[in-house]
């Protein structure tokens, strides 16, 4: 076989070799992006899974205090619920903020308790009206036609957080209706769960009520007031992050639909280290055999002209 067919074949055997570098360095590389990947679709499933176990303490609270005022013997006077309020609270270690407001049927407030006060924000005789806009107040009257526990839009109130307000009517004994009670419940406590590990740090979370307003721990950006001028530090419009590179998921809580999305702050760059001493250490081999096939010819010419 002469020189040059050896060379060929030589050529052949390191193209193949070439390829089957790429091919590995591509598989690599793929390997090292579905990583990335799955750890953001973990901590996305996470979120979903933290925000339903903090509804559930939601629920808890508001079917505690509707079962207490239902199966009270007389109804509940101001100062003996909010003497429940605390128990309640203190029995679950709750420490965030809440308040309680109970309406006439004809929507004027009667009570308004928290678990230090009774009407800190002193709208006690004003008419819900004079609070709500008439979109949620028509909202208010169509959900309180039956006892069952109903969510609402979140809502600025106006002692400076932002609340989810839950709502349900209460009756005497011979169901005629005595009004409404709104517990509204401090969204902080259920946002801050998305921040308690290390881990999220890494990641920014958008949260959409009903696939169009901006819920924060410190506000909500629809139509109610806001009287809380803090924006959330982890606001996802802090963050310069296109729509594309969050993944999302809705929840549907008491009617309420929640759209949870997640995204990196920053997305992990692929180390591109690997590709290049792949690529370095084959083109080396490459150089290394090529020459000594270089020397072995030449050395053969040599003795062939001897």
């Amino acid at each position: 076989m002469n020189t040059s067919k050896r060379l060929i074949i030589i050529l052949i055997f390191l193209s193949a070799g070439a390829f089957f570098l790429h091919e590995l360095v591509k598989s690599y590389e793929e390997l090292e992006n579905k990583k990335v990947q799955d750890k953001l679709h973990k901590t996305h499933s996470n979120a979903i899974l933290k925000a339903r176990a903090g509804f559930d303490v939601y629920a808890s609270l508001v079917s505690s205090l509707k079962s207490y005022i239902q199966n009270s013997s007389s109804f509940p006077a101001e100062i003996k619920l909010q003497t429940y309020l605390k128990d309640l609270l203190s029995g679950i270690n709750f420490k965030d903020s809440i308040v309680v407001s109970y309406n006439s049927p004809d929507h004027f407030f009667k009570y308004v308790i928290t678990p230090k006060a009774i009407d800190p924000a002193g709208i006690k005789g004003l008419p819900a009206s004079s609070l709500i806009s008439k979109k949620r107040m028509k909202e208010f009257k169509k959900f309180l036609q039956t006892d069952s526990i109903h969510l609402h839009t979140p809502i600025n109130v106006k002692e400076g957080w932002v609340g989810f307000p839950f709502s349900f009517s209460v009756f005497d004994p011979q169901y005629d209706k005595k009004g409404y009670f709104t517990p509204i419940i401090n969204v902080k406590y259920l946002l801050n769960y998305f921040y308690e590990d290390e881990i999220n740090k890494e990641f920014v979370n958008k949260f959409i009520i009903q696939d169009k307003y901006d819920l924060t721990r410190e506000v909500i950006y629809n139509d109610t007031p806001i009287y809380n001028k803090n924006v959330d530090s982890e606001y996802y419009k802090n963050f310069n992050i296109s729509d594309d590179k969050f993944i999302y998921s809705t929840i549907d809580v008491f009617g309420l639909k929640l759209k949870i999305g997640s995204a990196y702050k920053v997305k992990p760059k692929v180390s591109k280290t690997v590709a290049y001493f792949g690529y370095l250490w084959y083109f080396l081999l490459s150089l290394a055999i090529i020459t000594i096939f270089y020397q072995f010819g030449k050395i053969k010419g040599l003795n062939n002209n001897l």
